[in-house]
């Protein structure tokens, strides 16, 4: 047996394999119902592989296997492609993803039926994205084999816009607008099969080295404007008012010197003359018809904000047109080419990917997505990311750096919802509302001399001091950290190891009838009889004492007068 390819290249035989008689007696064990029941002789394995249709429908195609014995055998397949929804995925990031890098963003659109419409693939982000200002590509496959295009500004002009319709085009602005001749965005037919067909020409003076001409200069004229073949330039028009029509145009002769004008399929000029040029062999601009032995500047009125396709067709053989210039400005002359305006081409694509980089600007972001394919059929996906480079917060809250408690149960962490925290290197809950609750077991603290001056307790220092730390990590992997130290102090100020006091009376002194007066401090069962004010005392506080009191007795043991004093900062920094 053999293989024969009759006709095209979608199926490809990969392998015929004959079969033994232990294959064909497990393959048919109750015989073959091609052969009525009867088990083959002999039987083959064919292994084929074929292209999928580039339209959703029916297809049919057969196989023909020649016998070596003669004849052959014609073996039918089929194939039905359905017409399903267009896939439509976000490939990054996952959704719900948090994130504080700048990250790419993928959106991917397949159809594998028709296909579907460049315009008609949606992204809208809350908040928005500046797409103007954005940097993105959105890369197109028209043919499953063909070469990939980037198309972001005409995608931008529909995702931005989309009030606007489908279709390719041009876009008016500020009452002007400049197209390229060859970026036609439809063709008609002529009516006159004699009529010669509009082709890409190589011009030197023309803005991009091309002009669009016909593909003979033999004397063909049209008697009116639908004999010729028709170009379609298909404008969104946003101002209203009356436009000029120029045409930058190259003739070789008096016979292929004019091309008609139309829009919306209405012939503007008449007769066998459009606009025409009457220099030869160099490219220029002109807005004139020749008609009834008068020279009239096409023009044509638009009403508001619409769509218009305006319409070139052949008026004589010969003639090449560079570009295509409209103007709201009556007294505007075109003198050289000018800047083309973009065309927003609207094609049927196989796929598209629309990349883009997320916005860093530490928000929530809803990304929707939606494609219609030419069946009319939606699919449509959401995801929504986080950006975050900002560190949680971490607030301390009932801390002061002295205490007399040993367990303080009145101090907390405020800081985001859902963060991360550990104290110590353990981590610890955090509620709901990003508060945490900080269970502290302290061991005593002492102001000590260690390498300092005895005698000087400010260079002194902590022995045993309580240190802390706190680190945070947010979902978007965002870090944080807090350092702080508690003393605890469970003793109060005592003079009870004399050789250590912490209050110290230093002297006494006044003001008597005598003058001032002062005493250095004595101790006890010495006496002051001081019978006038003020009676100044003074004291030194050492260590950690803040506050001191005294109260001054008679012999009965009543209190006659209190003062209390506080120090102004404590001995540590």
């Amino acid at each position: 047996m053999r293989s024969t390819i009759v006709a095209g290249d979608d199926l490809i035989i990969d392998n015929v394999t004959q079969l033994n008689e232990s294959d064909i007696s497990q393959r048919f064990p109750n015989g073959s119902f091609a052969l009525a029941g009867a088990t083959p002789t002999s039987a083959f394995d064919v292994d084929i592989t074929y292209r999928s249709p580039d339209m959703n429908g029916n297809w049919e195609g057969f196989i023909v296997i020649s016998l070596e014995s003669g004849g052959s055998l014609r073996l039918g397949y089929d194939y039905r492609l359905e017409e399903l929804p267009p896939i439509l995925s976000f490939d990054t990031p996952l959704n719900g993803t948090r994130t504080n890098q700048s990250i790419p963003l993928t959106l991917t659109a397949h159809d594998y039926g028709g296909g579907f419409n460049l315009s008609s693939l949606k992204l809208k982000t809350t908040p928005p994205v500046d797409w103007a200002n954005a940097s993105f590509t959105v890369e197109t496959l028209v043919d499953r084999d063909g070469a990939v295009t980037d198309l972001a500004d005409s995608w931008r002009q529909w995702n931005e816009n989309l009030s606007f319709g489908s279709g390719s085009h041009f876009v008016e602005s500020q009452g002007e607008l400049t197209i390229e001749a060859e970026e036609a965005t439809g063709s008609v037919p002529a009516l006159d099969q004699s009529a010669p067909e509009w082709l890409d020409i190589s011009n030197g003076s023309s803005s991009g080295g091309i002009c669009m001409g016909t593909d003979g200069d033999s004397g063909w004229i049209a008697n009116s404007a639908e004999d010729g073949h028709r170009l379609d330039y298909s404008i969104d028009f946003q101002t209203a008012g009356r436009y000029y029509v120029w045409l930058r145009l190259n003739a070789p002769n008096s016979d292929g010197n004019s091309v008609h004008v139309g829009l919306d399929g209405i012939p503007l000029t008449t007769g066998t003359e459009g606009i025409r040029v009457i220099s030869y062999n160099t490219t220029q601009w002109s807005s004139s018809s020749w008609g009834s032995n008068q020279t009239t500047q096409v023009t044509f009125d638009v009403n508001g904000s619409s769509r218009h396709v305006l319409n070139l067709w052949t008026a004589k053989d010969g003639a090449c047109i560079d570009q295509i210039f409209l103007t709201d400005d009556w007294t505007f002359v075109p003198t050289n080419a000018s800047l083309p305006s973009p065309l927003y081409r609207d094609l049927k694509l196989r796929s598209a990917w629309v990349n883009l980089t997320m916005p860093t600007d530490n928000s929530w972001r809803t990304f929707e997505a939606d494609v219609t394919d030419v069946a009319n059929r939606v699919n449509s996906t959401t995801i929504i990311v986080e950006h975050d480079d900002l560190s949680p917060p971490l607030i301390l809250h009932g801390w002061e750096l002295l205490t007399n408690l040993s367990s303080p149960d009145d101090i907390f962490i405020q800081t985001d919802p859902e963060t991360r925290l550990w104290l110590n290197g353990s981590e610890i809950p955090v509620a709901s509302d990003g508060r945490a609750n900080l269970s502290l077991m302290l061991h005593p603290t002492y102001w000590s001399v260690g390498d300092g001056d005895p005698n000087d307790v400010t260079t002194w220092m902590w022995t045993n001091l309580n240190e802390f730390e706190l680190v945070a990590l947010d979902p978007a992997g965002n870090w944080n950290r807090l350092d702080f130290s508690m003393v605890y102090d469970p003793w109060s100020a005592s003079n009870i190891n004399l050789a250590f006091p912490q209050i110290i009376v230093d002297e006494y002194s006044g003001t008597s009838s005598d003058g001032n007066w002062s005493l250095d401090a004595f101790a006890p069962p010495d006496s002051l009889n001081a019978k006038e004010a003020p009676l100044i005392i003074s004291l030194s506080m050492i260590f950690d004492t803040e506050r001191v009191c005294i109260r001054m007795m008679d012999e009965e043991g009543i209190e006659q007068e209190s003062s209390c004093t506080s120090a102004a900062s404590p001995p540590w920094p």
